[in-house]
């Protein structure tokens, strides 16, 4: 953890419409709310450079919500306000989510040359019928065509979302996707399974019984694993896939706990040992003067919930953590804090290799149980 460096989140909570899966904070708008959010947005990222403007930004992400659901100029002018208050280091890594039914070639070389240079592309399948399911606004020959889009716009640096365990899919429509976009030749993958999440459309349809049992959704894993490995792909997260290079090193920072500031509607930060969150109240949002009094301490972690969410996040990683860097940030070596976890799990679904620790392909299949362990 370098305490000097910070990642960047801005949070655009706007789409075309609600995915049927979608339990984000997002939801459609009007031209004048996405003025006056952008507007609001600026008001923020000013506020909170007087605080860390003298910090190394290395990162930003623009999530959503579908923030290209914003006009170009207005995703340009918040990049341009970014880099107007904070020292972004010259080689950051600056992504932008994007939705294939919201941008075009132009628009994405003009993101391009304004300093985004990653992009993050919500394809999720390459099968129509899937996408219609999904509640999704593009087909799958649009979310081709962005893609060739971006590549000619510049983007050296793609990241595609996939979604495994969709209503109607089978192990056949899953394959032909992943070779899709393998084809495609992307240099990152996030491949995740759907979650049924409260509160969304699908709640209502799949609440008793999921699209996928958790076998199939074991299966599924595997299966992707050894397929995206076929093609150059390194799994180095749960659901995360890159060539080499390119891991994605905004969500590392999460994962390996390290420092980022959440910007606009209901974002999240965690500085040190707080975190905090900003307000998901529009009304308050718009009409904040001073952003400190829409932000609150949701948490401030002790040292040991630190340690415990460094290990349940850092072994989300495939190659785990480093019981040096624990030692340096928590005073012990993990194996002693967490002796009974080790003692009832080591043999069997965790691998030491040198000053990493991390879970083998079985403990992946059953981390959810190992981490609950560690709260």
């Amino acid at each position: 953890m370098n305490n000097n460096k910070l990642g960047l989140y801005v949070h655009i909570p706007f789409c075309v419409k609600k995915c049927a899966y979608c339990d984000f904070l997002s939801f459609s708008t009007t031209d004048e709310q996405m003025r006056r959010y952008v507007d609001s947005l600026n008001c923020q990222i000013k506020n909170e450079s007087h605080k860390y403007g003298n910090r190394t930004v290395d990162t930003v992400f623009f999530g959503g919500g579908t923030p290209t659901r914003l006009p170009v100029v207005m995703l340009i002018e918040i990049m341009d306000n970014i880099f107007s208050g904070y020292n972004v280091s010259d080689d950051a890594e600056i992504t932008l989510e994007c939705n294939p039914g919201t941008v075009n070639r132009d628009g994405l070389k003009a993101l391009r040359q304004a300093g985004f240079n990653r992009i993050s592309m919500g394809i999720q399948s390459f099968i129509d019928s899937e996408l219609v399911s999904l509640g999704r606004i593009h087909d799958a020959n649009r979310g081709g065509a962005c893609f060739n889009d971006a590549r000619k716009a510049g983007f050296e640096n793609i990241n595609i979302d996939l979604m495994s365990g969709i209503p109607g899919q089978t192990m056949s429509t899953f394959e032909k996707t992943l070779k899709k976009a393998c084809n495609l030749g992307p240099e990152h993958i996030s491949a995740y399974s759907l979650i049924i999440e409260e509160g969304t459309e699908f709640y209502n349809l799949y609440k008793d019984e999921p699209p996928v049992d958790e076998d199939t959704d074991r299966e599924i894993y595997a299966f992707t694993k050894q397929f995206l490995g076929d093609y150059g792909y390194e799994r180095y997260e749960i659901s995360n896939y890159s060539k080499p290079g390119f891991r994605s090193r905004h969500n590392l920072k999460y994962w390996n706990l390290d420092d980022y500031l959440g910007l606009g509607l209901g974002a999240s930060s965690l500085i040190g040992r707080d975190r905090l969150k900003v307000t998901d109240n529009m009304q308050e949002y718009l009409e904040a003067l001073d952003f400190s009094s829409i932000t609150r301490l949701e948490e401030h972690l002790s040292k040991k919930d630190m340690m415990s969410e460094y290990m349940f996040l850092g072994l989300r990683k495939c190659d785990g953590i480093s019981r040096s860097d624990f030692l340096r940030r928590f005073g012990n070596y993990p194996e002693k804090v967490y002796s009974g976890v080790f003692e009832k799990y080591s043999a069997e679904y965790f691998s030491v290799t040198g000053d990493r620790i991390s879970l083998n392909d079985r403990g992946l299949d059953i981390c959810n149980v190992i981490f609950a362990e560690f709260l």
